[in-house]
């Protein structure tokens, strides 16, 4: 139940009951990890590690920056804990959908998106698959749209591609002829497919 709460308060943006409701959540976890005790498991995940995932994001909201940074560790040392790559699949979509595009950091959302997918690959998760290639859809256009700054496009222009990104429409090569147009997802790794996480929190 303080699972589902969780989620419904962080969608809400309650973030005062949020937090009351995720302490609780972690107090549970511990007494479960301290008993010996499996985690409860809804829908094929850990679903209080899952819950906890929208920790770091949440406190990043209320400017809890180094709290926030702290939490993401924590929350990534209690998936990769629970060896299940299902719940880690999840836990990463959660970070690199949430918490990395608030801090703008790309190649961290890159490197959860892509372990995200070798899971989500190897288990035929659907769902961790649809997310985690949203996440690098993010990062590509994020670096797209630095590669414009640095190559002197005008803040007009970075903004439209901006826009037509989040819309789902591309720029075409005629207007930025100095970006590579190879939108495919081809390139990137997804070999990746461990259960375990090799993010850090530096």
């Amino acid at each position: 139940a303080l699972s589902c709460m969780v989620q419904a308060m962080a969608f809400a943006g309650e973030f005062e009951d949020l937090f009351l409701c995720l302490e609780r959540l972690e107090v549970a976890y511990e007494r479960y990890k301290s008993a010996g005790k499996v985690q409860p498991f809804v829908n094929g995940v850990a679903h209080c590690v899952v819950a906890m995932a929208c920790w770091p994001a949440a406190l990043l909201i209320v400017g809890e920056a180094e709290k926030a940074r702290l939490k993401l560790s924590q929350v990534i040392q209690m998936a990769e804990e629970t060896a299940h790559p299902p719940t880690l699949c999840v836990v990463l979509c959660t970070l690199c959908n949430e918490y990395f595009p608030l801090t703008g950091e790309v190649d961290m959302c890159q490197n959860a998106a892509t372990q995200a997918i070798g899971i989500s690959e190897q288990y035929d998760l659907a769902h961790g698959r649809n997310l985690a290639y949203r996440a690098q859809s993010w990062c590509q256009n994020m670096s797209e749209h630095f590669e414009m700054l640095r190559a002197g496009e005008r803040g007009q222009d970075v903004r439209k591609h901006l826009h037509d990104a989040h819309n789902g429409r591309r720029s075409s090569t005629s207007e930025h002829p100095r970006l590579s147009r190879d939108n495919s997802w081809s390139g990137l790794n997804t070999s990746q497919n461990g259960s375990s996480s090799s993010l850090t929190s530096e």
